[in-house]
């Protein structure tokens, strides 16, 4: 056993340095679009009113022009949409053309799809109504469509805000999601993105048939369209863009029970892809993390169990520091190393609690509920 832990502590260790040195940033290189492109925006939201004037507002600073947005209603009850209708004479100023209009069905992944139909623009940007872009997102997001073999581009995100502990959390892991997002495309095997950050040519989601054969779950309208495209066009057709000037910042969440809600409704589609990579990437996390906990029984393993232990959890948190880390300075964020090291301790026991709830629990999302037991 000591031996075991030994070897997966240097392991992990090396997967982190690795992970680290692929993170740079992928923009560099790529030519500026020609011409005058015609972009949407998209954006579906549910109960949002207290958002909704920050992502407005944001957009009204985006310098692309022509642009469309478009903002669909999906069903709220909190008055949002008429705060949309306000901002009509704004955005005809700022010469951005505002579409608002309520989704004829339920769910998120409808609505995108009615607004993909009635766009106007070659190429389609979604993002959520909790976001917030820098001034010229949609220009460093249209980098790679110059290039025609290009379908679809995924950019970062990452939470906003430092107050607290809980804030610093949220973003350290976002950075390892920006991670192992990065190294999948790296690798040419891209298996995640978001939607809150993503750009595609509306003719190629007509060609693949959009959210068809999986509207059916609530989550994935990035994952599973990524996972699309690249079937039908191959891995070169999607890139992946993480410079700063398209960082993509969301609301953090308030409460720990939120976040860990948000959590299971990410993971609760690890066996829907059909692919036997997508599992493993949705399941690998879950099992390090589980070997990080079970190396708690080095205690009882005398001494050298307790040098082993000790050791191994020195490598993880430096080499997390040191990765993550490296994620957040190229964004100019910056944590306290108390940050790192208390998130690398609770990590574990984090993400264990979110992988055993997406087999037995329930989450709300929008004031719906979903999960298994109904």
């Amino acid at each position: 056993m000591l031996s075991f832990y030994l070897f997966f502590g240097i392991l992990y260790a090396l997967l982190l340095r690795g992970l680290g040195k692929l993170w740079g940033d992928m923009a560099s290189g790529l030519p500026r679009p020609k011409g005058v492109t015609d972009v949407s925006i998209v954006v579906a939201y549910r109960n949002e009113a207290t958002n909704l004037g920050a992502l407005l507002d944001s957009v009204l600073k985006l310098t692309h022009r022509p642009l469309e947005l478009i903002m669909l209603d999906d069903h709220s009850d909190d008055g949002g949409a008429g705060l949309v209708d306000d901002y009509r004479e704004v955005f005809l100023e700022s010469e951005i053309h505002l579409v608002s209009v309520a989704a004829e069905s339920h769910g998120k992944k409808a609505a995108i799809a009615q607004g993909v139909e009635m766009a106007s623009g070659d190429i389609i940007l979604t993002t959520d109504a909790d976001c917030a872009f820098p001034t010229e997102w949609v220009e460093g997001m249209l980098g790679p469509f110059s290039q025609a073999e290009v379908h679809l581009v995924a950019g970062p995100v990452i939470s906003s805000g430092q107050s607290s502990f809980f804030d610093r959390f949220q973003q350290i892991e976002w950075a390892s999601i920006l991670l192992v997002t990065q190294a999948g495309f790296s690798l040419g095997n891209p298996i995640m993105c978001s939607a809150a950050n993503m750009a595609f040519r509306k003719s190629s989601f007509l060609q693949v048939n959009g959210f068809e054969g999986n509207t059916h779950i609530p989550t994935g309208d990035d994952e599973f369209l990524l996972k699309k495209t690249v079937r039908q066009f191959g891995a070169v057709s999607a890139r992946y863009m993480n410079s700063r000037n398209v960082l993509v910042k969301t609301r953090p969440q308030a409460k720990w029970s939120e976040m860990f809600s948000q959590r299971i409704r990410w993971a609760s589609k690890w066996n829907m892809h059909g692919s036997i990579v997508h599992m493993l990437a949705a399941v690998f996390p879950a099992i390090i993390q589980l070997a990080w906990v079970g190396s708690l029984v080095l205690l009882f393993q005398g001494w050298k169990g307790i040098l082993v232990l000790f050791f191994i959890w020195f490598l993880k948190i430096w080499y997390e520091k040191l990765a993550l880390g490296k994620v957040l300075k190229s964004y100019s964020i910056l944590n306290p190393a108390l940050s790192f090291w208390v998130t690398s301790i609770i990590h574990p026991w984090y993400v264990l609690g979110a992988a055993i709830g997406t087999l037995f629990l329930n989450y709300t999302w929008k004031d719906r509920k979903y999960g298994r037991k109904q």
